[in-house]
């Protein structure tokens, strides 16, 4: 079986890797960039080729999980070192992730597909065409030129698609914020904190990113104001640093909050997060986005009508690359016939189910891929009817913790270091240490 698979980070790295370890199956990878890594490839360009940059890593972004809990299980990080980690460290991982597996070789780098379709013989299985353009090389160093610089179409039994959500920014609707004279960044494309010195700044967003930009762009600005919907659970902020609730409306320069309270900033940097976006995929192959919400996907990664078009990394809220190592195996197990998938009509039942306990929980239909706390019960599931081994409980144990501690103290968490010692967790502090048995 020959398939294709687009992007280079993380997800397509590792469905790449399960590939190659079948037999009788090879594989394609698709990379716009000139390296491995995906979004972990971090650049002060947030423009290039004409298109909008693929990476959403700012300058000063340390990790906020332990390299101990990011690893995939099969190949960690270095043992030594702290274990919050600059973003040039996971890249270089990425890279070595690459090269250890054997990887590189199948890579076609400075390819961007442009379509994605199929044939269908009705007679025999669906034909995939992938149609890709080559890119000029633009960075400094180049890790593989592509020996054809026209556009190609190349036939595949099947294609994964790992190209990130995190290149196409959303953009919450807040009234007025077009009459906002100052500028207005996503976090997308935000970079360094020197770009707000002296400045007022408004933060819009309180997740993952917000909290940690704003305690990035608070060391340059003179006050920045972190709003954010609903309350969030982030302290202690810096003390430039002020909570505000919803935004009410924007008027010009001043921004008015829901109770009534005003803020007169410079610049506003909006953490709304990021919209799928699969631009090259035909209008024939029916993949559905709808208040981001991706379908008909079988546990988030199998198109139930075309089982071997297949879409990896598309939950939020998780421990990616444990998962990532999870829906990979999930998916080269379906298509080489080692697990054999539910009825159509099955897999349909199964997703919508899935889709409507969510409601019936209170979570929003836009969290249709939202993980938390759900994440363990889904890798389970994932293992268990792919016929893989399940992650070791650790992770589990040692993501709930760090969880925990960025609650207690989001300044101050990255300062604990941890270790894999036995089936716990040894954290290592300046004032106490702990082990979690990760068998209870």
């Amino acid at each position: 079986m020959k398939i294709a698979v687009i992007g280079a980070g993380a997800a397509g790295l590792v469905t790449a890797k399960f590939i190659l370890n079948q037999p009788g199956f090879s594989v394609k990878v698709y990379e716009q960039g000139y390296s491995v890594g995906g979004t972990w490839c971090y650049t002060d360009n947030v423009d290039r080729h004409g298109l909008p940059c693929h990476s959403s890593i700012y300058h000063n972004l340390i990790t906020n999980l332990p390299k101990e809990v990011m690893a995939f299980p099969d190949f960690q990080f270095p043992f030594d070192g702290p274990s919050f980690i600059p973003h040039h460290e996971v890249a270089l991982y990425l890279q070595n992730y690459a090269k250890h597996f054997g990887i590189l070789p199948h890579i076609q780098f400075g390819r961007r597909v442009q379509l994605v379709d199929f044939v269908d013989n009705k007679s025999s299985a669906i034909q995939w065409l992938v149609t890709t353009s080559f890119l000029q090389q633009s960075e400094t160093v180049v890790t593989q030129i592509p020996t054809t610089q026209t556009d190609e179409t190349e036939t595949f039994d099947a294609v994964v698609i790992a190209n990130g959500h995190f290149q196409k920014p959303y953009y919450a609707k807040i009234q007025g914020l077009s009459s906002f004279p100052g500028a207005v960044t996503h976090s997308h494309d935000y970079r360094r904190p020197e770009t707000y010195r002296d400045q007022r700044v408004l933060v819009f967003g309180a997740g993952a990113s917000g909290i940690d930009i704003a305690v990035d762009v608070c060391s340059e600005a003179t006050r920045v104001v972190l709003a954010n919907a609903e309350p969030y659970p982030w302290k202690p902020l810096p003390s430039n640093c002020e909570r505000a609730g919803n935004i009410a409306v924007i008027t010009g320069n001043e921004v008015e909050f829901v109770d009534g309270s005003k803020y007169h900033p410079d610049s506003i940097i909006v953490c709304s997060g990021y919209d799928y976006d699969f631009p090259f995929l035909s209008s024939r192959c029916q993949v559905i986005v709808e208040d981001k919400r991706v379908m008909p996907l079988y546990k988030h990664v199998i198109h139930v009508d075309r089982p071997t078009l297949c879409l990896i990394g598309l939950c939020s809220y998780m421990c990616p690359f444990p998962m990532f190592h999870c829906q990979s195996q999930f998916i080269v197990n379906s298509l080489s016939g080692a697990m054999k998938l539910p009825s159509r009509a099955d897999m349909m039942s199964d997703t919508e189910k899935d889709f409507q306990w969510r409601l019936s929980i209170g979570m929003r239909p836009r969290y249709a891929h939202r993980m938390g706390g759900l994440q363990w019960a889904y890798n389970k599931e994932l293992a268990r009817e792919g016929g893989f081994p399940c992650l070791p409980k650790s992770y589990e144990v040692l993501y709930e913790q760090n969880s925990n501690k960025r609650k207690e103290n989001v300044r101050t968490y990255r300062n604990y270091n941890y270790s894999f010692h036995g089936d716990g967790w040894v954290k290592r502090g300046d004032i106490e240490q702990e082990v979690w048995d990760s068998s209870k």
